[in-house]
């Protein structure tokens, strides 16, 4: 069961541990390990472009 402590939300997984969210949601998502992840955008850096 997820619980706030300091307005931090903290879950626990029975595998993973203890982990700190900002929100009740996400907390209670790791708990379940339906975790949602996060997409990681990589920004390319466009060598003709004039700011390069």
């Amino acid at each position: 069961m997820a619980y706030q402590k300091r307005n931090t939300w903290w879950g626990i997984h029975p595998d993973k541990g203890k982990k700190a969210f900002s929100n009740e949601k996400d907390a209670e998502a790791y708990e379940s390990g339906k975790e949602k992840k996060e997409p990681v955008v990589v920004k390319s850096k466009d060598l003709f472009s004039a700011d390069a």
